[in-house]
């Protein structure tokens, strides 16, 4: 968050990593994401005060913060710019889950089902892979905390999931 901060402020810690004389990092992966920033920067500018302090409380900033966010100065909303990075971070994961297991779902329908027979005699067929993956991804307590971790191995993760998706779908570009 910190060279985010400095790149969209101008202002804070530049860790050195990102600094001139040692280059280790690059801001590749930060470009993406002050554009995402920005946008929510310009959306918290345009809401109300009202709304601002509801929003925060809701992503569980601090009431110090959520005091300060509903201040009209965009430079108090920093605590839940940040939350909202991370919540778009988190629902972006989300998706990228369930368009994953969808695919296994579609992909493997008959070759690897077992029909269950119901109380009236009704049969229907699921597929297990689906249900042991969903099963296996929500017992993972590493996907669940790195969802909205704001890291670049997070939104490889992420990135991975949807063109997993896509390729099992027949969405590849090849």
């Amino acid at each position: 968050w910190e060279p985010l901060h400095f790149m969209l402020y101008g202002t804070g810690m530049q860790t050195w990593e990102y600094a001139p004389q040692y280059a280790l990092r690059t801001y590749a992966y930060l470009l993406p994401m002050a554009g995402v920033a920005k946008t929510f920067q310009f959306i918290l500018d345009i809401f109300p005060s009202s709304l601002i302090h509801q929003l925060s409380t809701l992503l569980f900033v601090s009431t110090a913060s959520a005091t300060s966010a509903t201040s009209a100065a965009s430079s108090q909303n920093k605590p839940l710019l940040f939350a909202m990075l991370r919540s778009f971070l988190a629902f972006a994961s989300c998706y990228s889950e369930l368009s994953f297991l969808h695919a296994i779902q579609i992909q493997f329908p008959t070759t690897t089902t077992t029909t269950i027979i119901t109380k009236n005699n009704n049969s229907y067929k699921h597929s297990n892979i689906a249900h042991y993956t969903a099963l296996a991804s929500t017992t993972s307590t590493g996907l669940f905390h790195a969802s909205q971790a704001y890291l670049p191995s997070s939104s490889v993760m992420i990135l991975w999931r949807m063109s997993i998706s896509n390729q099992l779908m027949g969405n590849d570009v090849w």
